[in-house]
């Protein structure tokens, strides 16, 4: 028989009904689920994984962070564990002849299917498609090609490299201030979490943040946003829905308080006498509009 690997769920159904000869038996192990097909005559069956089925981890001795220095972790080789038994039993249920690695075209789910493949050391073939499209899917399977282990093996590196980073320097900044919690750092997440930062800072986000006003057009609402945070020195505006008509937005932060619909009218209707706060609305349209 012939076990077919899939990434994702929707991937192995597609497969399954784009090969099969017949009815698609849909089945499940321990709720995992999986599909039997008769393709070219032979038995076959459809399994999908869920991304990766493992992950790697430092061993156990050295969890203890207060025993062991973070830059050790830079010289200790990781494990590899499994992260999903239900769905490696489901995959080891099975003893097939050949294996047919189907996840996704790139280098990602050329590793995600290995761990897979690694599970059972059976002979292994690939196919390789861009899309779920019945004909692309049939064409990729009458032209299998070898997997490629150099590829899969980029990945392993990467996340080896992701958590020696993420472990060292998440130890070292929460041990380097004495924070009772782990302070999270990783290659990826801090970088993005900077840009959020900035994002969140910059007055100008006005699109995100603008005051919605009966009158008033999305630009001068936009205006009149950056207006109130410049004025009042807020961080941000947040959004309030007022009954079922107009949604309204209220400066959260203590300057401008938390304010209810009378009170934010009575607010903008007193700024809107206030020559500096207009000359700063018709600034920031000039912006806006530039």
């Amino acid at each position: 028989m012939i076990l077919i690997i899939a990434e994702k769920a929707q991937a192995a159904k597609k497969i399954a009904a784009a090969l099969a000869e017949g009815k698609v038996n849909a089945k499940n192990y321990k709720k995992h689920p999986y599909y039997e097909i008769t393709w070219n005559g032979k038995e076959v069956v459809v399994v999908p994984l869920r991304g990766h089925i493992m992950s790697y981890d430092y061993p156990a001795e050295y969890n203890k962070w207060s025993k062991i220095p973070p830059k050790d972790l830079i010289e200790v080789d990781p494990n590899k564990k499994l992260k999903s038994r239900t769905i490696a039993q489901t995959v080891k249920k099975f003893d097939p002849d050949l294996i047919i690695h189907a996840c996704d075209a790139d280098a990602e789910g050329e590793n995600i299917g290995f761990e897979a493949i690694d599970l059972l050391s059976k002979p292994a073939k690939r196919a390789w498609f861009h899309s779920l499209a019945k004909d692309e899917l049939k064409k990729s399977f009458e032209k299998l090609k070898e997997p490629d282990e150099n590829l899969s093996n980029s990945i392993d590196a990467r996340m080896i490299i992701d958590l020696m980073f993420g472990a060292v320097l998440t130890r070292e900044v929460t041990m380097g201030i004495s924070y009772k919690r782990p302070i999270s750092v990783g290659r990826c997440q801090t970088p993005t979490l900077k840009f959020l930062v900035d994002k969140e800072l910059n007055p100008h986000r006005a699109k995100d943040l603008g005051i919605i006003i009966a009158s008033g057009s999305r630009m001068a609402a936009d205006a009149v946003s950056v207006a109130l945070m410049r004025y009042h020195g807020v961080d941000r505006v947040v959004e309030r829905s007022v009954w079922k008509h107009e949604q309204f937005k209220y400066a959260e932060k203590r300057k401008l308080g938390k304010l209810g619909l009378d009170g934010l009218s009575l607010k903008i209707s007193n700024l809107a006498d206030d020559s500096k706060f207009n000359e700063t609305v018709t600034g920031i349209l000039n912006e806006l509009e530039s």
